[in-house]
């Protein structure tokens, strides 16, 4: 019987593979790169949804993470699928090495599928992975009835090289490369809509700053947009507080630089000040004109993601 410290080990590895990379060892790929997305030229027109498909990234990312661990935590310890199949390998530790999902509902509305692989780099049996691998890693949760429902997608293609604390609590993306996209059909008041991002990251870093209980992070990295379509380098100058499609970032300062010498940089003055400097020419909203100004460009549904 695995220890209680040992089995969270072991969905900590389950899940933090499913945001990794596919492979057939613990290297990272060596297949030969796609050549280098054109850098987006930022301007009025673009300006708003760059702004916002960052923090909604910002902010997907570790909760997906973490909704992955008790989505897939029962894996690691020998429990089946409700439907579906799955199989996980082992170490001669006992830590999970690789697994294999095929539309396995881990629990009611929820189903995960995908090929997973990661690595270790200690000999400590209760050690998390630091090299994590996924190949076409889908989590699908579904919840609500007739008139009010929503269906979610979220997948990543890719490798990502991570960093925990002992108590699972704070994560740090060291690297990341691959393809993150996320999808939400929903029927609200009996009203059908979608939602719809996808994002390619090269050499992207995710670090957690927890702040007062609050999570920031600091980003950094390529990071390629579906629509509009083009590459942007993000550099953080203070750490990014997203709380959300509906509401005003907490904090941050935060620069996406793009073709042509073009640049977007946020900056959160206070709790009703953004200050929103495009190509250096700076405009401060109100959190309340922010939200209508992020609004317009991000055609977020009525129903809250």
């Amino acid at each position: 019987m695995m220890s209680k410290k040992k089995n969270a080990m072991a969905m900590l590895a389950v899940a933090c593979a499913m945001l990794s990379a596919c492979g057939g060892d613990s290297s990272h790929s060596s297949a030969d790169p796609d050549p280098e997305p054109q850098a987006l030229v930022l301007s009025e027109a673009n300006a708003a949804r760059v702004a916002g498909d960052t923090l909604l990234f910002a902010q997907l990312l570790p909760e997906s993470f973490y909704a992955m661990i008790s989505a897939a935590g029962f894996l690691a310890t020998g429990q089946n699928c409700l439907s579906g199949e799955a199989s996980v390998q082992s170490d001669d530790l006992e830590r999970p090495v690789s697994a294999s999902m095929s539309d396995c509902v881990v629990e009611n509305g929820v189903t995960v599928d995908g090929t997973l692989r990661f690595d270790y780099d200690s000999e400590d049996p209760d050690a998390p992975p630091s090299e994590l691998n996924a190949e076409s890693f889908t989590l699908i949760s579904t919840y609500g009835d007739t008139d009010n429902s929503s269906e979610t997608h979220f997948s990543f293609d890719g490798e990502i090289d991570f960093q925990v604390d002992e108590n699972l609590e704070n994560s740090d993306f060291q690297e990341v490369d691959g393809t993150l996209a996320f999808s939400l059909d929903s029927t609200y008041d009996g009203e059908q809509q979608s939602f719809q991002r996808q994002w390619i990251l090269d050499d992207y870093r995710q670090i957690g700053v927890n702040q007062s209980g609050a999570y920031l992070a600091e980003l950094s990295g390529d990071v390629t947009l579906g629509d509009p379509a083009g590459r942007v380098v993000l550099t953080t100058y203070a750490p990014v507080g997203a709380n959300g499609l509906s509401s005003c970032p907490s904090a941050g300062d935060i620069t996406a630089e793009g073709g042509d010498g073009t640049s977007l940089n946020l900056s959160v003055i206070d709790n009703d000040d953004i200050l929103i400097t495009l190509n250096g020419v700076g405009t401060h909203y109100s959190c309340e004109e922010y939200g209508a100004w992020l609004q317009e460009a991000m055609d977020f549904p009525n129903s809250p993601i």
